[in-house]
């Protein structure tokens, strides 16, 4: 980290971040002189308007590179045409440009590329367009520069100059080239290149990296600023093996549980804040077979804790995305929820899906057939979840996560640890371990971190007793209010007095119980509206106080307090009586039934599953 290297018409080394400077052997240009060129095809001279355009200082060192293999290869390249190469580290060097053959004579070298795994090999482009000339140049050598290769097959004459080419620092032969006009790549070291594109605008791209740890393509574009392509793993283990499985479900980076703070909100808009990629663990898979995609996630113990459901486009490389969390303790309702959260979205807004970021679907996808064609575009994602595809546009496909942003449903978080991920499509599976991690900022001890586990876990169970005892009160209540209003209709049959008290008996009690699960009014400090007397506070239900204390301890990276296992307690023992009072009042269902066909009274009945899933809004009820 203490060496730069530094170009003029000599290469200057510097092993001190830049206090000290030494020269790497003779001016490496070719000498030309400024003022002895011709513009038009005359000698300059003091009455030439075009003089001094351009440039300050020509010629001059225009790229630089040391392989990443062997210290001391260095490889230079200049702005009048020369590719400079020494063994020594500076001390010799050999101009290898005229073994480039095709190369233009005098053109800019763009940049030069020695490859991650060979110190023998390298990558040279030339930008020959202030000359008028706008072909396409990219060069390999395998051999330290004694002979180069074209291989720009694939590359459309329009596609402009070459600005920079970029080998992967993980597969040596996935390639990509920074052009005038956008973005190529090649899986095959060049041999074939297909335009990667969707989302990423018509625009010169000046740089490539692709980032050492997160697996992120990051391009420098002229215009259009930094655009990042999230975790290419998956083209990075493309290869003609997995274009012939059934199914390959890719190894990908770790999940980090990033607890982040939302202070957009503040901001308006007078700043562009672009997407973040997904919260979650990323999922990326090939299929050869179309249809409905399963993916399971099983914890240490092999325990099936969460099922995402999508469906699987063929020939193209699919994205999902696994939110760290676990199937909710209440199924959702429609697409709401957490149904929302497997379905798709990015960081998820309250309860789920919400706001979401372009994962799954939305994601795109791309036929994975590239390293066996030529030509053609790959459709992939940048600035959210894309980079994962190996070929030519597809349609979308997959299942995205809710994210850290919203509950997802009410399903809580998964602790840090490993998972297995098994993907099934069309009778076929594929499984692989993925890592969650906590935030690396968060100091959480494991005696903490498993209060915190028993806590959810008992609160997950209460949700689940709380959710069937509110279902019970709400269809008997739903029912009995049906009956008792048919019996007000006209042509109503008449109705025995008993039989009409003992009804509207039952309704009271069916209310009352319904109430303990179930806010009854709009939350508190809501719907009275404008000027009168505040609204009277009516304690919320137990499914209420059951949610806000699920958010809390879910969301906070420390064990319960005090309070919150003294609230907990409490809920507990509220819905116990809850509870009782419910199932008492549904084993007079039947006593009430037998009386009415006594009384010769059409029976009534009680349809617990028409009852819609929860949805907890306000804080109580105002009256």
């Amino acid at each position: 980290p203490h060496t730069i290297y530094y170009g003029g018409n000599h290469l200057f080394k510097s092993t001190d971040r830049g206090d000290n400077w030494e020269v790497l052997g003779e001016d490496l240009t070719t000498k030309a002189e400024r003022d002895k060129q011709q513009i038009f095809g005359k000698p300059v001279d003091t009455t030439t308007l075009s003089r001094h355009d351009g440039v300050v200082a020509w010629p001059c060192i225009t790229a630089i590179a040391e392989s990443p293999v062997k210290a001391g290869v260095l490889w230079v390249g200049t702005d009048d045409g020369n590719v400079q190469m020494s063994r020594d580290g500076g001390k010799t060097w050999s101009n290898v440009v005229s073994h480039v053959m095709g190369a233009p004579k005098g053109g800019y070298v763009s940049r030069l590329e020695p490859s991650h795994t060979d110190a023998g090999t390298v990558y040279v482009s030339f930008d020959n367009h202030r000359s008028a000339d706008y072909g396409i140049y990219i060069f390999r050598s395998t051999n330290y520069g004694d002979s180069f290769q074209r291989i720009t097959n694939g590359i459309p004459p329009g596609a402009g100059t070459v600005h920079v080419i970029r080998e992967d620092p993980v597969n040596p032969n996935l390639l990509f080239a920074g052009t005038e006009f956008g973005l190529f790549v090649s899986f095959d070291r060049g041999a074939n290149w297909r335009h990667l594109k969707n989302g990423l605008p018509t625009v010169p791209v000046f740089d490539v990296q692709v980032h050492p740890r997160d697996h992120d393509l990051i391009l420098a574009t002229h215009g259009r600023s930094v655009w990042i392509m999230d975790d290419i793993s998956a083209l990075e283990q493309m290869n003609d093996d997995v274009l012939k499985s059934d199914l390959k479900l890719f190894n990908g980076r770790p999940g980090v549980e990033w607890k982040m703070a939302n202070y957009r909100g503040f901001m308006g808009t007078s700043n562009f804040l672009a997407a973040n990629a997904p919260s979650g663990v990323t999922l990326d898979y090939y299929s050869k077979s179309a249809g409905p995609a399963r993916i399971v996630v099983a914890d240490g113990s092999g325990k099936e804790i969460r099922t995402i459901n999508g469906r699987a486009e063929a020939g193209v490389i699919n994205r999902a995305s696994w939110d760290f969390r676990t199937d909710p303790p209440i199924p959702p309702a429609g697409r709401g929820g957490a149904a929302a959260a497997a379905a798709g979205g990015g960081r998820g807004g309250r309860g789920g899906g919400g706001r979401g970021g372009r994962g799954g679907a939305a994601a795109g996808n791309a036929e994975a057939g590239a390293p066996a064609q030529e030509g053609g575009e790959i459709q992939n994602e940048f600035g959210a979840a894309g980079g994962e595809a190996a070929a030519e546009a597809g349609r979308g496909g997959g299942g995205g996560g809710g994210g850290r942003g919203g509950r997802g449903g009410g399903a809580p978080m998964v602790d840090p640890g490993d998972y297995k991920v098994t993907v099934t499509v069309a009778g076929k599976s594929d499984s692989r371990m993925v890592k969650v991690e906590e935030d690396p900022r968060v100091e959480f001890s494991a005696a903490d971190r498993a209060k915190r586990r028993q806590a959810v876990d008992t609160l997950v169970s209460l949700t689940k007793d709380a959710d069937a005892g509110r279902r019970k009160a709400v269809a008997m209540t739903t029912a009995l209010t049906s009956l008792t209003d048919s019996w007000k209709s006209p042509n109503a049959p008449a109705v025995p007095e008993a039989i009409r008290k003992a009804a509207e008996d039952l309704l009271v009690r069916a209310k009352k119980v319904a109430a303990t699960f179930e806010a009854q009014g709009g939350g508190r400090g809501f719907g009275g509206g404008g000027a009168g007397p505040p609204a009277s506070y009516t304690p919320p239900p137990v499914t209420q106080k059951i949610t806000r204390l699920m958010s809390t301890i879910d969301n906070y990276s420390s064990a319960p307090t005090r309070t919150q296992l003294t609230e907990i307690d409490e809920c507990s023992a509220q819905l116990k009586k809850g509870l009782d009072e419910v199932n008492a009042l549904w084993d007079d269902v039947p006593k009430f039934n037998k009386q009415m066909a006594d009384a010769g009274v059409q029976y009534f009945t009680v349809n617990v599953n028409a009852v819609p899933a929860a949805t907890f809004g306000g804080r109580g009820g105002g009256q």
